[in-house]
């Protein structure tokens, strides 16, 4: 189950680095295989162990922008964020004031964050000024 859990998310990765690198548009087909991966990580099988793996949340996150579901990549894109930041403050030790950035390991978990965090700032979904109608 690892090894096909695996392949599903590597499978989203390579289809995002696909359009980031050679700026490809996908055809419906391969649309099809990103949301059939997406439905196979997000099903009951899979979603309760896979949503503790920064790095499945994080192919997850492009998997759904590549098919133009921004707001479901913000929510994994928030997950990721909440995740590596538990990540970060179960290493902190008592009177550690650093940065949750700081705490995380610089190859790879930080830059994770860095990515989810860009991920909701590029895609922000505004929400309607609240104050009175006139």
């Amino acid at each position: 189950m690892r090894v096909y859990h695996r392949a599903l998310s590597n499978v989203l990765w390579f289809f995002h680095r696909l359009q980031a690198n050679a700026g490809v548009s996908l055809q419906d087909a391969e649309r099809q295989i990103i949301r059939s991966n997406i439905e196979h990580l997000r099903g009951p099988v899979f979603w309760p162990t896979v949503r503790f793996y920064a790095e499945t949340i994080e192919n997850l996150m492009y998997g759904y922008q590549l098919i133009g579901q921004i707001a479901d990549g913000n929510e994994m894109a928030a997950l990721n964020l909440a995740l590596l930041r538990d990540m970060a403050n179960d290493r902190r030790k008592a009177g550690d004031n650093r940065d949750v950035t700081e705490l995380l390991d610089p190859e790879e978990e930080r830059d994770m964050y860095v990515r989810a965090f860009s991920f909701q700032h590029e895609y922000a979904i505004v929400a309607p000024p609240v104050g009175p109608k006139h």
